[in-house]
């Protein structure tokens, strides 16, 4: 039997809501793009062996807010819930890693991919980061 642990991530998507040359729209568009995308990566990974994860499944609606004032700029703001269920002995810090490595292998827009919480934006759009959210330690039994 083995033995899994829960750790719980959030992926957060930012995008300048307007800048020169940019609108609204532009935003908008880029938002659905990239919520598409990160839909469509993680989705991918049901089924896929994977050495930082048994599973790694959404645990919630998306949540959408904004505009967020980041700095001088206003941003739309996005965040995926997720669950990632690994084998014992698989820390956080190695899975939001493999989570933020895919998101830079596998989104458009992925020059600001961070597998850390960042604050300061330096007025760059896309910024998207993975933040840890807790884990549940208490393992779970599997199969043998």
């Amino acid at each position: 039997m083995r033995v899994n642990t829960q750790h719980f991530f959030e992926i957060h998507v930012y995008v300048a809501q307007v800048d020169v040359g940019w609108t609204e729209k532009d935003a908008e568009n880029q938002m659905d793009l990239i919520h598409a995308e990160v839909i469509g990566l993680v989705r991918a990974q049901n089924g896929h062996t994977n050495p930082n994860w048994v599973s790694l499944v959404f645990t919630d609606r998306t949540v959408e807010e904004g505009p967020l004032k980041i700095g001088a700029m206003a941003y739309l703001h996005e965040m995926f819930p997720l669950l990632a269920t690994v084998n014992d002995g698989v820390g956080r810090q190695n899975v939001r890693e493999a989570i933020a490595a895919m998101l830079r292998g596998g989104l458009s827009y992925n020059k600001f991919v961070y597998e850390h919480q960042v604050t300061d934006f330096q007025k760059n759009s896309p910024v998207i980061f993975v933040a840890g959210a807790g884990s549940d330690a208490r393992g779970r039994t599997f199969g043998q």
